[in-house]
């Protein structure tokens, strides 16, 4: 779950890392403007993600791996775009226990 804002949302956002199939997920606090850029980052690593309504998403298997691996070694996540009127807006996540639960949920579902 993301941080608690002071800023108006349309919505509870979250994140979450799916193992089969391999994919990076996110609802979004606010609805994206149509062809949005959705950026993401974690610690020092940048990502572009797809995105449309009110997710985003990784491109790629590749992409969900590099994003888990950069979860597994910051503290923060932040995920901006611009919203359906325009404004840009950011969704904030402290990353401490991602790695022990991304590790429980590969041991789930083996």
């Amino acid at each position: 779950m993301a941080e608690s804002s002071p800023y108006a949302r349309e919505r509870q956002p979250f994140a979450s890392v799916g193992v089969a199939p391999q994919r990076f997920t996110m609802r979004l606090s606010r609805t994206l403007a149509r062809g949005a850029a959705v950026t993401l980052d974690v610690g020092r690593r940048r990502f572009r993600l797809a995105g449309a309504a009110d997710s985003a998403w990784s491109a790629n298997p590749a992409q969900t791996g590099a994003i888990a691996a950069a979860m597994r070694r910051s503290d923060t996540m932040t995920v901006g775009a611009r919203d359906a009127t325009g404004r840009f807006f950011r969704d904030s996540y402290k990353l401490r226990g991602a790695p022990s639960a991304i590790d429980a949920a590969i041991m789930a579902c083996r």
